[in-house]
């Protein structure tokens, strides 16, 4: 790669044209994804020369001045002073030997001289990232296991160790990569799930006991086993299974005893999963015992974890052993009704049903992790990455407009919140208190971790996608590092799946119960809202106004009015018949102790009623009075109303006509399509006609005012237009000011991405504080396309105009309520480039001389790095 770096040192003081420095940009790009060291040595070049092209689009040579060259040692040698330089790398991240302390200060860490040997009993002490918690596995006892079809003997053999099942695992995996492709958890966003919403159910769970599977188990039952094929290997038929990735909501799991017990039946050809459990197995004098008699003889032998060494408590032996029992998913099972069980269990849960929902639950999972970082959210370019940073306890994520899907950027936060999980302050993960270099197995390790943990909390918050894929580079090398990793430690996918859950359920904090603190805060935002009122039916209506009077009524000499909730309650039916009893008697404000008003000193006295049948009958018309002809609504128009009606149009005339039909005044119309294709230049002409009917202010906010916005005005014919002003204000105050002097009739925002990437604008923002509060302005939007020429951002800002203008190949395409029209740009470019399309688009037109724009200016522009 010194090449490279030799090739960006060469552009000092030379002339280089747009198309060299577009290559050296993409080299430098690509470069970037292959290490950590190569992102930390081509970053800022490649960020420097990327800026360099945007920020002068219509220049074709620069001529460049460098004022600092890379040396082949990296950028970042010179930045640090004192122990920061000798404990920091090329990417700010710890070397070994150093830590932080409490204060986020570096200090080293003191080497403790090793002991003398001794030759005393050793014991075997277990790493705190190794045992059986920590690596994701469940305890069961032996009665569970016997219940699930398996004990101490059956499965796996006597002679099958710990480090068989270890292997048996991984081994799954691998061969699941292998035959998969790719990394299974990049299997893509399943758009189905997005659509029919489950509740809760993307996480694996055990039918018989409605829990859901945690840890390794959680990561394995994720994916469903096919038969790839049988070979022969060393003289026995061999199965090869491929795991793929459970995209739909099947994921209930039973054992073949749970299968019989329930009058299931397992499918011809169906192959099962292996859960992983764990237990103890207890020892007298090397002699089996049970654990009733071990824990007896501990309590007589006085034994604790800190006397261990006398004669008696030698005697004891406590050693965990790893088994497995085996699992058939639900769609290779019979005669079981798993549908009315998910039906049951979705009633209960919680239900992120519509994408608001699951963005609510996605904030409020972020909202509610206990200790959090800090969450930045700035515009990244092409060179930036989302990142946990440690120094700073911060996650650094871009602006959610900047993902086509905002789903993607929860899901991206939640990776890196489960890095920030890690630091010492935290769950202190050696993978983020001692980082190390890409493609290392502890860096590989802890991308797992990330990846799993993040897939965990997409579970429950609703929201179903994979990790967004980065650049190939990046994935090549990522997918290298985790087989390596894999292959050199049987226990790295147990690490990672119940280090990931722990981290889960630390952003989570769950309760006692389990339940995540996040839904407390969901059940407080419904509150807010109100809930829905509860409708009466009919006839309690009727006993309400019948047995809980309390004012008279004109013309009936009684109360029929029904009660208003907050004074009275419901009475209940013994006493309803017992006030019936009392108004065929003939007394009126009847009404039960328990339906009395609070207000007890206004309480009516009963009234004797002359003609009972008549009150009965004039009781029963008002409860129930004959229907009046509805009012007619004053939201309705009637046809002839409507044509006599009058709008405030603007009457294109010529071209233009055929580009929009007759615009509201107060239009509101987006523009937008990929660089050099004449937007900014039909932009204007556009703007130029308009001051045909009123003043025209062109904000230049993207490329501000320079020789090539000189030219564009004149080139478009605004040079000689008094009716048009140029800003290039960049701020929402800025442009606020300039729509208060309610001066201008039309305003041209070129581009409205610089506001959305300075300020976090959003389209209901700027529809309240610009749109509403200005309703006579018309507001022209110039927009960023991506690559593939889509809407670059929130799509919610497509709602906002009236009509939508594309432009390619120098050509305005319009569509939406001014119909569908088109304004061709450069008449002789379009002739020249594609005669039929030109054809197409004048036929039956008279004409026109037009004055065509130059080329792209060429120009010098010398830049300082």
């Amino acid at each position: 790669m010194t090449n490279l770096i030799k090739q960006y040192n060469a552009l000092d003081g030379q002339n280089v044209t747009r198309k060299e420095l577009s290559k050296l940009c993409d080299k430098l790009f690509n470069a970037i994804g292959e290490s950590a060291e190569h992102e930390a040595l081509f970053s800022e070049p490649h960020t420097k020369l990327s800026k360099l092209l945007n920020k002068f689009s219509d220049v074709n040579v620069f001529a460049i001045t460098l004022s600092k060259k890379i040396s082949e040692n990296g950028l970042n040698g010179s930045w640090h002073t004192g122990i920061k330089k000798e404990a920091l790398d090329n990417c700010n991240r710890l070397k070994k030997g150093y830590k932080y302390d409490k204060g986020g200060k570096i200090v080293k860490v003191s080497k403790t001289k090793a002991k003398p040997k001794t030759k005393k009993k050793t014991v075997k002490v277990v790493k705190r990232e190794e045992t059986p918690e920590a690596l994701g596995i469940p305890f069961l006892s032996k009665q569970q296991a016997k219940e699930f079809g398996t004990d101490e003997t059956v499965g796996l053999g006597k002679a099958f160790g710990n480090n068989d099942v270890y292997q048996m695992v991984t081994d799954r995996i691998l061969d699941a990569i292998e035959g998969y492709g790719d990394l299974t958890w990049y299997s893509g966003r399943n758009s189905k799930k997005g659509k029919d919403h489950f509740v809760n159910v993307a996480r694996p769970i055990n039918y018989n006991l409605n829990k859901y599977y945690r840890g390794i188990n959680a990561f394995l039952l994720s994916h469903y086993p096919t038969l790839k094929e049988i070979k022969v290997i060393k003289g026995r038929k061999t199965k090869l299974i491929e795991l793929t990735p459970i995209i739909d909501e099947r994921l209930f799991w039973m054992t073949f005893k749970q299968i019989e017990a329930a009058k299931g039946k397992v499918k011809k050809g169906a192959i099962s999963m292996e859960a992983v459990y764990y237990n103890f197995s207890y020892k007298l004098d090397g002699k089996n015992i049970s654990e009733e008699k071990y824990k007896k003889l501990y309590k007589e032998f006085g034994c604790s974890p800190s006397k261990l060494d006398s004669d008696n408590c030698k005697r004891l032996e406590k050693n965990m052993f790893l088994r497995y029992y085996r699992v058939f998913n639900e769609r290779d099972i019979e005669n079981i009704d798993f549908e009315a069980r998910r039906k049951k269990k979705a009633d209960k849960a919680k239900k992120f049903v519509t994408v608001v929902e699951k963005i609510d639950a996605a904030e409020a999972v972020i909202k509610n992790m206990p200790n959090a970082p800090k969450i930045i959210e700035q515009h990244l370019g092409k060179s930036d990455s989302p990142h946990y940073d440690i120094m700073g306890d911060k996650v650094v994520m871009p602006l959610k407009m900047q993902y086509d899907d905002v789903s993607i950027w929860y899901g991206t936060a939640f990776h890196e919140l489960v890095h920030s999980t890690g630091a010492e302050k935290r769950l202190s993960r050696e993978g983020v208190t001692d980082f190390d270099r890409f493609g290392s197995p502890q860096y590989a390790l802890e991308e797992l971790i990330a990846e799993l943990g993040s897939a965990y909390l997409n579970a429950e918050s609703g929201i179903f996608l994979s990790t967004l894929k980065k650049n190939a580079a990046y994935i090549k090398g990522w997918k290298k590092a985790v087989v390596k990793l894999l292959q050199e430690d049987n226990k790295a996918i147990f690490k990672a799946a119940g280090q990931a859950q722990k981290a889960a359920d630390y952003i989570l904090d769950r309760d006692e119960k389990g339940t995540p603190k996040f839904y407390k805060d969901l059940d407080k935002k419904i509150k807010q809202k109100g809930g829905k009122p509860k409708k009466k039916s009919k006839k309690e209506d009727k006993q309400l106004a019948l047995f809980a009077a309390a004012q008279k009524k004109k013309g009936l000499g009684f109360a029929v009015q029904p009660l208003q909730h907050k004074n009275y309650v419901l009475i209940s039916q013994d006493k309803q018949q017992r006030a019936q009893h009392e108004f065929e008697k003939g007394f009126s404000n009847v009404v039960p102790s328990d339906a009395i008003s609070k207000d007890k000193e206004n309480t009516q006295q009963p009234e004797r009623i002359e003609n009972v049948a008549q009150a009965i009958k004039a009781v029963k018309k008002a409860i129930n009075p004959e229907p009046k002809a509805a009012p007619k609504a004053s939201s309705i128009v009637s046809t002839e109303d409507l044509m006599n009606m009058q709008f405030d149009t603007l009457d294109f005339t010529g071209k233009w006509s055929r580009f929009l039909e007759n615009p509201a005044r107060n239009m509101k119309i987006a523009i937008w399509g990929k660089p050099k294709n004449g937007k900014t230049v039909g932009a204007c002409q556009l703007a130029n006609y308009l001051t045909n009917f009123g003043k025209v202010l062109y904000n230049f906010a993207d490329q501000g005012i320079n020789a090539s916005t000189q030219k564009i005005w004149k080139l478009t014919g605004l040079s000689n237009n008094d009716q048009a002003d140029l800003s290039q204000a960049r701020s929402l105050k800025e442009l606020e000011n300039i729509c208060k002097t309610g001066e201008y009739s039309f305003i041209f925002i070129d581009m409205i991405n610089t506001y959305i990437y300075r300020t976090g604008l959003k389209p209901h923002e700027f529809e309240d504080r610009f749109i509403k509060a200005f309703p006579d302005i018309s507001f022209i939007l110039i927009f960023e396309v991506t690559k593939s020429g889509n809407f670059k951002g929130d799509q919610a800002w497509t709602h906002l105009p009236d009509a939508l203008v594309t432009v390619e190949n120098y050509v305005m395409n319009a569509s939406g309520r001014y119909g569908v029209g088109h304004h061709i740009i450069w008449p002789e470019e379009v002739k020249k480039t594609n005669p039929s399309l030109y054809d197409e688009l004048t036929e039956g037109e008279e004409p026109e001389q037009v004055q065509q724009p130059e080329p792209a200016p060429k120009g010098f522009v010398i830049e300082s790095f």
